[in-house]
């Protein structure tokens, strides 16, 4: 564990030299990224040295992808220096001249956002632009941090227990811990095409409208349907449904839709593309923690949500009502569901919930 005001170093390879290498040993080499900078991938280095062969294995990481874990993490960045050899080294390994050209190593220092300085803090950014604070403290001395933590935590609001949590009414809500879902949680709903992943996302989006409150939904495939929100006891008037049009959504607009919809409503139901990456399902998982809304990714089993959630909820599909042998309709069906999360709420828990049936006051 840190403590209270101290500092986060990292040393590792930097993102260039794992993306890229040098054509040959030449002063003046062309160095060639082949792969792909942005994308993360596995690679391998074989060095020979004194008569030993050693093989590093590795992971190349950009450099959004660093400082946005730091970022995620509640870290300020400090403090960021490139180093390349120095002349001596490289009189001594003339093979070494190139690297002064394209730094070797990446060292970071961050410092906890609570013991930072409120102008140093900057807002989860998303798209190609990263927002990075880069500044120095003043003073690094115990009594300066401690007087700054003490000063931050005098100012932060008080925030009662019940005002917390979101309660979730009903049969859902039994199965919650608590009856609720915690505010700035990620509560992922996840199962087959089917399933009834639809309408466990759906009852959680009645659970803020019936608080009176908005929620919103980003329906990539138009398959949120109205009726169906209604008769799970949705408000259709405080749901927002956000569909892309015919042309579809670029992916790099994914993220950026989804945390525009955190920053206005309290609880937001996204289907999750193929595309999603986990940078930026952390990072939309850190703006809803920030503005204390419920984010509800909706996966399946070939669009796993690659990040950390508080509470899964997986829909294990269930029996249908309303049909008899050769007659009737359907009215509703039975939806069998398995409760999995972290924490004080590790319990797995199971049961059912009707869905389709129109609830009443």
């Amino acid at each position: 564990m840190l403590q209270a005001g101290g500092w986060l170093c990292l040393a590792v390879v930097h993102p260039l030299n794992s993306a890229g290498k040098f054509d040959d040993v030449a002063p003046d080499s062309a160095f060639v990224i082949r792969g792909s900078y942005v994308e993360s991938h596995r690679y391998e280095d074989t060095i020979e040295r004194d008569g030993l062969t050693m093989t590093f294995h590795s992971v190349h990481r950009s450099m959004e992808t660093y400082l946005g874990a730091l970022a995620d993490a509640g870290f300020v960045l400090e403090a960021l220096r490139e180093p390349t050899p120095d002349p001596e080294h490289v009189a001594a390994e003339p093979a070494a001249a190139r690297w002064q050209r394209v730094p070797l190593f990446l060292h970071l220092r961050a410092v906890s956002r609570d013991s930072a300085p409120a102008a140093w803090r900057s807002e989860h950014m998303f798209g190609y632009t990263l927002g990075v604070t880069l500044a120095a403290l003043p003073r690094r001395d115990p009594e300066a941090r401690g007087a700054l933590s003490e000063a931050g935590r005098r100012a932060a609001p008080v925030v009662p227990a019940r005002e917390r949590v979101l309660p979730v009414p009903g049969a859902l809500g039994e199965l919650l811990p608590g009856g609720a879902v915690v505010r700035g949680s990620v509560v992922a709903v996840d199962g087959t095409r089917g399933a009834g992943v639809t309408s466990l996302a759906l009852a959680l989006a009645a659970a803020a409208t019936d608080s009176g409150e908005w929620a919103a939904a980003l329906d990539l495939d138009a398959t949120f349907g109205g009726e169906a929100a209604h008769e799970v006891g949705v408000a259709l008037e405080r749901f927002a449904v956000v569909r892309p049009g015919a042309a579809g959504l670029p992916p790099a607009r994914w993220a950026s839709v989804v945390a525009a919809l955190l920053d206005g409503v309290s609880l937001v139901v996204t289907e999750v593309p193929r595309y999603a990456r986990a940078v930026d399902a952390r990072r939309l998982a850190a703006r809803a923690r920030e503005r204390g809304s419920v984010l509800v990714p909706v996966v399946g089993p070939r669009t796993p949500w690659p990040a950390e959630a508080t509470l899964r909820l997986h829909a294990d599909g269930g029996e249908w009502r309303g049909l008899t042998a050769g007659a009737g309709l359907l009215t509703g069906r039975v939806v069998h569901v398995r409760v999995e999360g972290q924490g004080a709420a590790a319990r797995t828990r199971l049961g059912m919930l009707s869905a389709g049936e129109r609830r009443t006051a």
